[in-house]
């Protein structure tokens, strides 16, 4: 069961900037915390990357560094990211102490 899911687009059609970025965490068969990682040009297979943890504190961390990142597109890439979906059905970042 993915505990929390998010895509990211950044498009810019002046500048032929298509990007997308894709957050999932979910529990894996040894009960280890699973961050999956997405991304690359719309329309094209990109990169996927895996972050395993046994704490789940630490996959949250992660998430949260992943997300302050895209915080700084328009510098890096030159167009902001906008959320296109987002499934987080039990607040997990607002959980978070480190939020606070």
């Amino acid at each position: 069961m993915t505990l929390f899911e998010i895509t990211l687009q950044a498009r810019l059609d002046q500048k032929n900037i298509f990007r997308i970025y894709y957050l999932a965490l979910y529990q894996d068969l040894f009960d280890n915390w699973v961050v999956k990682t997405a991304f690359g040009r719309v329309g094209t297979p990109g990169r996927q990357l895996f972050y395993v943890t046994k704490q789940k504190q630490e996959a949250i961390k992660e998430i949260r560094n992943s997300l302050f990142r895209r915080l700084s597109a328009p510098k890096r890439i030159g167009a902001r990211y906008h959320c296109l979906e987002l499934t987080d059905p039990t607040n997990l970042l607002k959980q978070d102490s480190s939020l606070k």
